[in-house]
Formats: C-alpha cells, structure tokens, sequence
C-alpha cells in the first residue's frame, strides 16, 4: 500500500458508517494501520481492513522458461513472471508473481510497454480478488 492510493474499508467494526472509495493519507506500519480520508474527513483503520481500488487494468508478464531436468532426461518448462522495481526501474525474472518490496509484479499497461514492448504479448490480465 502507498499513500495516495484510493481503496474501499472492506472491515466489519465500520461498515454501516465508512462506504465509497478513499484516499491514503498515512500509513503507520509499527501498528499496522492507515489513515483513509474522503471528503467527509479521515480515520485509522486496520491495513487488513482496505482493498485497493484499481484505475486501470494491472496484468501479470507470465513467460516461460525452459530447463534441463537431469533425473528425466528431459527439457521441463515452467512459468516465471517479470517483477519491476518500481523505486530503481529494475527489472526481475521470478518463480512466484507475488511482489517483494519494491518489486512489483501487478503492472500497468504501461509500465510493462515502457519496460520492453514485446513484454506485453506475455501480459495476463489480474482478476479481481487476485494479486
């Protein structure tokens, strides 16, 4: 989560009371909650309590990648996603499509087309709930 992110209060103690969508102001990782704000005005809720509301489609890079597997004698293809560190630019080949730090696997269009763009043959779009 970032500051400046709009999310919607998915938690149980303010449902009744926190509806629409949010902005995050602060983020106070010691205790694990953010500080969301509308035009109504502001609260710190739980970061277990907001889901992220996306502007725009996010997809994953999925490539294969192949290798020698010697104990079948075999040429084993797996898949491997394209993490982009969204501070340096860098860019990482992984195993797994979930993000570390800086590293992001949920990429924009246009991050991905700005990265290479033959990457974005490989892009799968995220379904909701995933990711």
């Amino acid at each position: 989560m970032e500051i400046g992110q709009k999310v919607k209060y998915t938690g149980t103690e303010f449902k009744d009371i926190l509806k629409g969508t949010y902005t995050i102001v602060d983020i106070k990782n010691l205790f694990a909650t953010v500080r969301i704000k509308n035009e109504n005005g502001g609260i710190y809720v739980p970061m277990q309590d907001v889901e992220i509301v996306r502007d725009e489609p996010l997809y994953y890079v999925k490539m294969p990648h192949s290798t020698w597997d010697d104990e079948r004698s075999e040429l084993v293809t797996n898949t491997v996603y394209l993490q982009h560190n969204i501070t340096s630019g860098e860019i990482f080949i992984s195993r797994s499509a979930k993000s570390s730090g800086d590293f992001k696997s949920e990429l924009s269009e246009e991050t991905i087309k700005s990265i290479e763009e033959r990457y974005w043959h490989f892009a799968v779009p995220i379904e909701e709930g995933e990711g």
